[in-house]
């Protein structure tokens, strides 16, 4: 794809990071956690601090932007292949997005490639987050020395984000709740959210889902601020939507998504699309990992007796193959023997 234009982007990141920041607190977008009132007073005299605080010049001169028709990409200097890469792959990932949900991305979005983990971090107000989506800006923010730890890539992690921006622009933000929000985004990303974690927070199994799981109810418009909750919070939500796409069909996600961009509440359009209320979807979904967690926790409680079982069966299996062959050799002797 031809770029239209390709100027050097000037203007201080500090004010930009700043106005997304503020987009994302007043949209609830994907990528920033909630915080309770009193770290929302903190992090808005951070804002104003930051918003009177003069940015390093050399920082703000290594800025450049492309556009194209259909994106825009702004980045540091030495992103510049990078930004090509986003370029190249972009209308790929909204034909993707396009034929799944049925709606047309008729916005440009902006895509801003970070190059210091340490200035990706100041925009966003934590360390937890690979990027970000600020649908009130039609921006999508990727911290891209974390784009080489698995299992994120440039292209999945662009997708999450694009979807975040689809959803919202078609949905009001009053009807779209956060975890129908994250779940989407998650289920058409192959699992893979925007959320870093560590060697002790792995993806939680179906039995640590139904141990810990959180009311949807406390997830309609954010997410905890603790880190252990706020992962349980991502995790369900991908569940949940993942169980509708298995049990009813992707097509069925859709449907419910589509009629919410009519003006449905979620509850209204669960219930014309899987004729079934959103508490029963819950209790079932909750029914199938308790069902899944007592198997997990069976062969938990067995697995060396299950494990004595299988080394067994195959010493029988091995020593009936053995037999088998011994004959068929005692067998070949004897015809030889009467030749």
């Amino acid at each position: 794809m031809s770029c239209k234009s390709s100027v050097r982007y000037t203007r201080p990141f500090a004010c930009l990071g700043i106005a997304k920041a503020k987009g994302a607190l007043e949209a609830g977008c994907g990528g920033m956690s909630a915080a309770n009132p009193g770290s929302l007073w903190l992090f808005v005299c951070i804002l104003a601090a930051l918003t009177l605080m003069p940015f390093p010049a050399v920082f703000a001169q290594r800025q450049e932007m492309i556009a194209t028709e259909d994106v825009v990409v702004r980045f540091d200097r030495n992103l510049r292949g990078v930004a090509q890469t986003v370029i190249d792959s972009y209308a790929g990932i909204r034909k993707e997005l396009e034929d799944t949900f049925r709606w047309r991305i008729r916005f440009v979005p902006t895509v801003v490639l970070v190059e210091k983990n340490s200035d990706f971090k100041r925009i966003a107000g934590s360390d937890l987050f690979v990027a970000l989506a600020l649908p009130a800006r039609r921006q999508m923010i990727v911290d891209i020395p974390r784009m080489n730890i698995r299992p994120f890539s440039l292209g999945i992690t662009l997708k999450h984000e694009l979807c975040h921006l689809l959803l919202h622009h078609y949905i009001d933000d009053r009807r779209l709740p956060r975890w129908l929000d994250e779940g989407v985004c998650q289920w058409v990303s192959d699992g893979v959210s925007e959320i870093l974690r560590g060697p002790d927070h792995a993806v939680l199994t179906d039995a640590a889902l139904a141990a810990n799981r959180i009311p949807f109810g406390r997830l309609q418009t954010q997410f905890p601020g603790d880190r252990k909750a706020l992962l349980t919070a991502y995790d369900q939500s991908r569940s949940l939507v993942a169980y509708i796409g298995k049990v009813y069909g992707g097509e069925r996600i859709t449907d419910i998504l589509h009629r919410m961009g009519e003006g449905a509440g979620v509850e209204t359009a669960i219930s014309k699309s899987l004729s079934i209320t959103l508490d029963e979807l819950e209790r079932r979904w909750h029914g199938q990992l308790r069902k899944g967690a007592r198997w997990f926790s069976y062969i938990s409680a067995h697995l060396y007796g299950i494990l004595f079982f299988l080394g067994a069966l195959m010493t029988i299996l091995g020593f009936l193959r053995y037999w088998k062959r011994k004959k068929g050799y005692r067998d070949d002797d004897e015809e030889d023997c009467w030749l």
